[in-house]
Protein backbone atom coordinates (compact mmCIF):
# COMPACT_ATOMS: atom_id res chain seq x y z
CA UNK A 1 0.00 0.00 0.00
CA UNK A 2 2.51 2.37 0.98
CA UNK A 3 4.30 1.59 -2.43
CA UNK A 4 1.22 2.47 -4.20
CA UNK A 5 0.52 5.95 -2.82
CA UNK A 6 4.36 6.81 -3.22
CA UNK A 7 3.75 5.63 -6.92
CA UNK A 8 0.87 7.97 -7.10
CA UNK A 9 2.33 10.60 -5.64
CA UNK A 10 5.37 10.45 -7.78
CA UNK A 11 2.66 10.36 -10.71
CA UNK A 12 0.70 13.63 -9.60
CA UNK A 13 4.26 15.75 -8.88
CA UNK A 14 4.83 14.92 -12.83
CA UNK A 15 1.62 16.71 -13.66
CA UNK A 16 0.37 19.51 -12.27
CA UNK A 17 -0.66 22.76 -11.76
CA UNK A 18 1.77 25.17 -12.09
CA UNK A 19 1.88 27.84 -9.82
CA UNK A 20 5.69 28.88 -9.55
CA UNK A 21 5.56 30.30 -13.40
CA UNK A 22 3.24 33.48 -11.98
CA UNK A 23 5.26 36.04 -14.43
CA UNK A 24 4.90 33.34 -17.44
CA UNK A 25 6.73 30.22 -19.00
CA UNK A 26 9.35 32.48 -21.32
CA UNK A 27 9.31 31.57 -25.70
CA UNK A 28 12.88 32.53 -26.50
CA UNK A 29 12.95 33.50 -30.69
CA UNK A 30 15.45 32.45 -32.76
CA UNK A 31 16.80 33.22 -36.25
CA UNK A 32 19.64 32.24 -38.14
CA UNK A 33 22.99 30.19 -36.26
CA UNK A 34 26.50 30.75 -38.22
CA UNK A 35 29.02 28.86 -37.77
CA UNK A 36 31.71 31.28 -36.03
CA UNK A 37 33.91 30.79 -38.27
CA UNK A 38 32.18 31.99 -41.36
CA UNK A 39 33.39 35.51 -40.11
CA UNK A 40 29.36 36.79 -39.74
CA UNK A 41 28.88 39.66 -37.77
CA UNK A 42 25.92 38.76 -35.07
CA UNK A 43 22.99 40.98 -35.13
CA UNK A 44 19.46 41.45 -34.56
CA UNK A 45 18.70 38.26 -36.53
CA UNK A 46 21.85 36.61 -36.44
CA UNK A 47 23.47 34.13 -33.21
CA UNK A 48 26.75 32.38 -33.53
CA UNK A 49 27.08 28.98 -33.15
CA UNK A 50 29.54 29.87 -29.80
CA UNK A 51 27.36 32.23 -28.47
CA UNK A 52 23.78 29.98 -28.85
CA UNK A 53 25.66 27.14 -27.31
CA UNK A 54 26.62 29.71 -24.37
CA UNK A 55 22.98 30.64 -23.92
CA UNK A 56 22.08 26.36 -23.83
CA UNK A 57 24.74 26.48 -21.16
CA UNK A 58 23.57 29.04 -19.24
CA UNK A 59 19.71 27.60 -19.37
CA UNK A 60 20.84 24.27 -18.14
CA UNK A 61 23.11 26.08 -15.10
CA UNK A 62 19.82 28.03 -13.92
CA UNK A 63 17.81 24.57 -14.23
CA UNK A 64 15.46 25.26 -17.09
CA UNK A 65 14.32 22.31 -19.70
CA UNK A 66 12.10 22.90 -22.64
CA UNK A 67 8.66 22.46 -23.39
CA UNK A 68 7.00 22.24 -26.75
CA UNK A 69 4.60 25.07 -28.04
CA UNK A 70 1.53 22.78 -28.13
CA UNK A 71 2.42 21.96 -24.30
CA UNK A 72 2.38 25.56 -23.58
CA UNK A 73 -0.76 25.79 -25.03
CA UNK A 74 -2.01 23.24 -22.97
CA UNK A 75 -0.97 24.84 -19.88
CA UNK A 76 -2.44 28.32 -20.65
CA UNK A 77 -5.69 26.83 -21.13
CA UNK A 78 -5.60 24.25 -18.43
CA UNK A 79 -2.89 24.72 -15.67
CA UNK A 80 -1.72 21.60 -15.89
CA UNK A 81 1.95 20.87 -17.28
CA UNK A 82 4.26 17.84 -17.34
CA UNK A 83 7.47 19.22 -14.94
CA UNK A 84 10.33 18.25 -14.14
CA UNK A 85 11.71 18.15 -10.16
CA UNK A 86 13.88 21.30 -9.87
CA UNK A 87 13.56 22.84 -13.20
CA UNK A 88 12.16 25.47 -14.78
CA UNK A 89 10.02 25.40 -18.24
CA UNK A 90 10.91 27.32 -21.37
CA UNK A 91 10.54 27.58 -24.90
CA UNK A 92 12.90 27.66 -27.71
CA UNK A 93 10.74 28.74 -31.21
CA UNK A 94 13.57 29.05 -34.54
CA UNK A 95 11.55 31.32 -37.31
CA UNK A 96 11.59 30.64 -40.73
CA UNK A 97 13.60 27.31 -41.20
CA UNK A 98 16.88 28.29 -42.53
CA UNK A 99 19.69 25.93 -43.48
CA UNK A 100 21.82 27.05 -41.04
CA UNK A 101 19.86 26.72 -37.94
CA UNK A 102 20.61 23.08 -38.06
CA UNK A 103 24.10 24.47 -36.64
CA UNK A 104 21.62 24.86 -33.06
CA UNK A 105 21.24 21.22 -32.86
CA UNK A 106 24.66 20.28 -30.91
CA UNK A 107 23.56 22.58 -28.43
CA UNK A 108 20.33 21.58 -27.41
CA UNK A 109 21.11 18.01 -27.93
CA UNK A 110 23.87 18.52 -25.44
CA UNK A 111 21.70 19.43 -23.07
CA UNK A 112 18.79 17.38 -24.04
CA UNK A 113 16.95 20.20 -25.14
CA UNK A 114 14.24 20.06 -28.30
CA UNK A 115 13.08 23.10 -29.87
CA UNK A 116 9.73 24.43 -31.83
CA UNK A 117 10.86 25.12 -35.38
CA UNK A 118 8.71 27.02 -37.34
CA UNK A 119 8.53 26.76 -41.01
CA UNK A 120 7.15 28.59 -44.00
CA UNK A 121 5.29 26.16 -45.66
CA UNK A 122 5.99 26.88 -49.40
CA UNK A 123 9.69 27.54 -49.29
CA UNK A 124 11.36 23.92 -48.25
CA UNK A 125 13.14 22.35 -51.51
CA UNK A 126 12.49 25.63 -53.40
CA UNK A 127 15.37 28.16 -52.11
CA UNK A 128 18.49 26.10 -50.32
CA UNK A 129 19.12 28.67 -47.87
CA UNK A 130 16.25 27.19 -46.30
CA UNK A 131 15.99 23.75 -44.88
CA UNK A 132 14.22 21.22 -47.68
CA UNK A 133 11.73 18.45 -46.22
CA UNK A 134 14.44 16.03 -45.80
CA UNK A 135 16.41 18.12 -43.14
CA UNK A 136 13.15 19.47 -41.93
CA UNK A 137 11.75 15.52 -41.23
CA UNK A 138 15.49 14.74 -39.49
CA UNK A 139 14.21 16.91 -37.02
CA UNK A 140 10.46 15.18 -35.94
CA UNK A 141 12.53 11.84 -36.07
CA UNK A 142 14.69 13.65 -33.69
CA UNK A 143 11.73 14.90 -31.47
CA UNK A 144 11.45 18.61 -32.01
CA UNK A 145 8.72 19.91 -32.72
CA UNK A 146 7.62 21.69 -36.24
CA UNK A 147 4.75 23.99 -36.48
CA UNK A 148 3.36 26.52 -39.56
CA UNK A 149 5.02 30.54 -40.21
CA UNK A 150 2.75 30.79 -42.90
CA UNK A 151 3.16 29.70 -46.69
CA UNK A 152 5.25 32.69 -47.89
CA UNK A 153 6.06 34.84 -44.70
CA UNK A 154 3.94 37.79 -45.83
CA UNK A 155 4.26 40.66 -43.44
CA UNK A 156 1.15 42.14 -43.72
CA UNK A 157 -2.26 39.88 -44.88
CA UNK A 158 -5.04 40.50 -46.56
CA UNK A 159 -8.36 38.16 -46.44
CA UNK A 160 -8.19 36.82 -49.56
CA UNK A 161 -4.77 35.38 -48.26
CA UNK A 162 -5.66 33.70 -45.09
CA UNK A 163 -6.75 30.61 -46.53
CA UNK A 164 -3.43 29.66 -48.65
CA UNK A 165 -1.24 31.32 -45.83
CA UNK A 166 -2.45 29.79 -42.90
CA UNK A 167 -4.72 27.42 -43.28
CA UNK A 168 -2.38 25.34 -46.06
CA UNK A 169 0.30 25.99 -44.60
CA UNK A 170 -0.81 23.55 -41.30
CA UNK A 171 -1.95 21.39 -43.99
CA UNK A 172 1.08 20.92 -46.16
CA UNK A 173 3.30 21.09 -42.84
CA UNK A 174 1.20 18.12 -41.52
CA UNK A 175 1.48 16.26 -44.55
CA UNK A 176 4.85 16.36 -45.14
CA UNK A 177 5.89 15.84 -41.60
CA UNK A 178 3.23 13.64 -40.44
CA UNK A 179 2.65 15.12 -37.28
CA UNK A 180 -0.22 17.83 -36.13
CA UNK A 181 0.58 21.27 -36.09
CA UNK A 182 -1.48 23.02 -34.09
CA UNK A 183 0.17 26.72 -33.64
CA UNK A 184 1.43 29.37 -35.83
CA UNK A 185 4.07 32.20 -35.57
CA UNK A 186 3.02 35.38 -37.35
CA UNK A 187 5.14 36.95 -39.46
CA UNK A 188 7.04 39.97 -37.62
CA UNK A 189 4.64 39.51 -34.71
CA UNK A 190 2.06 41.19 -36.67
CA UNK A 191 -1.85 39.86 -36.81
CA UNK A 192 -5.66 40.79 -36.74
CA UNK A 193 -8.53 39.30 -34.74
CA UNK A 194 -9.74 38.21 -38.38
CA UNK A 195 -6.66 35.88 -38.85
CA UNK A 196 -6.67 34.34 -35.37
CA UNK A 197 -10.39 33.74 -35.99
CA UNK A 198 -9.30 31.83 -39.54
CA UNK A 199 -6.80 30.25 -37.28
CA UNK A 200 -9.31 29.12 -34.93
CA UNK A 201 -11.53 27.85 -37.40
CA UNK A 202 -8.74 26.02 -39.01
CA UNK A 203 -7.74 24.01 -36.00
CA UNK A 204 -4.80 25.63 -34.69
CA UNK A 205 -5.14 25.82 -30.85
CA UNK A 206 -2.85 28.67 -30.15
CA UNK A 207 -0.23 31.77 -32.10
CA UNK A 208 2.90 33.17 -30.98
CA UNK A 209 3.75 37.67 -31.80
CA UNK A 210 7.27 38.67 -30.13
CA UNK A 211 7.26 40.71 -26.67
CA UNK A 212 7.49 44.30 -28.26
CA UNK A 213 3.69 44.16 -29.65
CA UNK A 214 2.10 43.44 -26.46
CA UNK A 215 2.93 47.17 -25.37
CA UNK A 216 2.46 49.83 -27.94
CA UNK A 217 -0.07 50.61 -30.28
CA UNK A 218 0.37 53.22 -32.56
CA UNK A 219 3.42 54.86 -30.26
CA UNK A 220 0.92 54.62 -27.27
CA UNK A 221 2.10 52.70 -24.38
CA UNK A 222 0.01 49.74 -22.59
CA UNK A 223 1.73 48.99 -19.87
CA UNK A 224 0.21 48.39 -17.15
CA UNK A 225 -3.28 47.79 -18.73
CA UNK A 226 -4.56 44.52 -19.97
CA UNK A 227 -3.95 44.68 -23.22
CA UNK A 228 -0.30 44.22 -22.56
CA UNK A 229 1.33 41.08 -21.49
CA UNK A 230 4.67 42.83 -20.63
CA UNK A 231 5.40 41.37 -17.50
CA UNK A 232 3.27 38.37 -17.08
CA UNK A 233 3.09 36.47 -20.62
CA UNK A 234 2.63 32.75 -21.10
CA UNK A 235 0.57 32.37 -17.68
CA UNK A 236 -1.87 29.56 -16.89
CA UNK A 237 -5.41 31.29 -17.58
CA UNK A 238 -4.25 33.79 -20.21
CA UNK A 239 -5.28 33.32 -23.85
CA UNK A 240 -3.22 31.00 -26.10
CA UNK A 241 -3.68 32.95 -29.16
CA UNK A 242 -1.39 35.59 -27.46
CA UNK A 243 1.64 34.06 -26.50
CA UNK A 244 4.54 36.35 -26.62
CA UNK A 245 7.85 35.61 -27.44
CA UNK A 246 11.47 37.08 -26.03
CA UNK A 247 13.09 38.30 -29.48
CA UNK A 248 16.85 37.06 -29.27
CA UNK A 249 19.37 39.59 -30.02
CA UNK A 250 22.71 37.78 -31.39
CA UNK A 251 24.87 40.92 -30.13
CA UNK A 252 23.87 40.26 -26.60
CA UNK A 253 25.59 38.32 -24.18
CA UNK A 254 24.66 34.82 -22.42
CA UNK A 255 24.07 36.25 -18.85
CA UNK A 256 22.16 39.84 -20.42
CA UNK A 257 19.67 36.92 -22.63
CA UNK A 258 19.86 35.15 -19.36
CA UNK A 259 18.16 38.07 -17.55
CA UNK A 260 15.24 38.73 -20.39
CA UNK A 261 14.54 35.03 -19.89
CA UNK A 262 14.59 35.62 -15.55
CA UNK A 263 12.50 38.92 -16.25
CA UNK A 264 9.71 37.50 -18.98
CA UNK A 265 10.71 40.06 -21.43
CA UNK A 266 13.84 41.58 -23.27
CA UNK A 267 15.51 44.51 -21.94
CA UNK A 268 18.66 47.11 -23.26
CA UNK A 269 22.07 45.14 -23.57
CA UNK A 270 25.48 45.87 -23.99
CA UNK A 271 25.16 45.15 -27.91
CA UNK A 272 28.94 43.44 -28.20
CA UNK A 273 30.83 44.44 -30.81
CA UNK A 274 32.04 41.26 -32.27
CA UNK A 275 34.49 40.98 -35.69
CA UNK A 276 32.92 39.32 -38.35
CA UNK A 277 31.47 40.65 -41.65
CA UNK A 278 28.08 42.50 -41.33
CA UNK A 279 25.50 41.33 -43.86
CA UNK A 280 22.06 42.32 -44.34
CA UNK A 281 18.63 41.00 -43.41
CA UNK A 282 17.05 38.40 -45.67
CA UNK A 283 14.55 39.07 -47.58
CA UNK A 284 11.56 36.07 -47.90
CA UNK A 285 11.79 35.02 -51.68
CA UNK A 286 9.60 35.54 -54.45
CA UNK A 287 8.02 32.17 -55.34
CA UNK A 288 6.14 31.59 -58.44
CA UNK A 289 2.64 30.09 -58.73
CA UNK A 290 3.59 26.36 -59.36
CA UNK A 291 6.47 26.90 -56.37
CA UNK A 292 3.37 27.71 -54.20
CA UNK A 293 0.85 25.20 -55.45
CA UNK A 294 3.27 22.36 -55.61
CA UNK A 295 5.07 20.57 -52.48
CA UNK A 296 9.10 20.22 -53.85
CA UNK A 297 10.50 17.26 -52.12
CA UNK A 298 14.09 17.95 -54.04
CA UNK A 299 16.92 16.77 -51.88
CA UNK A 300 19.13 20.06 -52.28
CA UNK A 301 22.27 18.82 -50.17
CA UNK A 302 24.21 18.71 -53.05
CA UNK A 303 23.51 22.52 -54.20
CA UNK A 304 26.48 24.91 -53.09
CA UNK A 305 25.71 27.37 -49.96
CA UNK A 306 28.35 30.47 -49.08
CA UNK A 307 29.27 30.96 -45.61
CA UNK A 308 26.52 32.10 -43.93
CA UNK A 309 24.74 28.50 -44.84
CA UNK A 310 27.75 25.98 -43.79
CA UNK A 311 27.23 23.99 -41.36
CA UNK A 312 29.93 23.61 -38.52
CA UNK A 313 30.26 20.01 -38.57
CA UNK A 314 32.74 19.85 -35.63
CA UNK A 315 30.32 21.74 -33.20
CA UNK A 316 30.13 19.25 -30.03
CA UNK A 317 27.85 21.81 -28.54
CA UNK A 318 30.47 23.72 -26.26
CA UNK A 319 30.61 27.65 -26.16
CA UNK A 320 33.81 28.43 -27.73
CA UNK A 321 34.52 32.23 -27.32
CA UNK A 322 37.99 32.16 -29.43
CA UNK A 323 38.78 29.98 -32.39
CA UNK A 324 42.31 28.60 -33.35
CA UNK A 325 42.88 28.94 -37.05
CA UNK A 326 43.56 25.62 -37.50
CA UNK A 327 41.49 24.01 -35.32
CA UNK A 328 38.63 26.03 -35.23
CA UNK A 329 38.37 25.45 -31.96
CA UNK A 330 39.48 26.87 -28.76
CA UNK A 331 43.14 26.09 -27.77
CA UNK A 332 42.80 23.80 -25.11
Amino acid sequence: MKKLLCAVAAALASFISVSAHAQGIPILMYHEVVADRAGIAPSDTIVTVSSFNAQMKWLSQHNYYTITAAQLVNYMKTGKLATVRNKKPIVLTFDDGWYNQQNALPGLNKYNFKGSFNIIGAIPGNDPVYMNWKAIQKLVTAGHEVQSHTMTHPYHMTADMYGYEILQSKSTIQQMTGKPVTTIAWPNGWFTNEMLNTAYSGGFTGSESIDENWCQTSGVSLEGTDACQWLTGNTSGQDPWLMKRIFIDGRCTAAEIGRWVQDGHSSPCAFTDVPGTAVALRATPTLTVQQKSTINTTDDEAKPRGPRDKIDHDNNGEDVDDLDTKNHRKPK
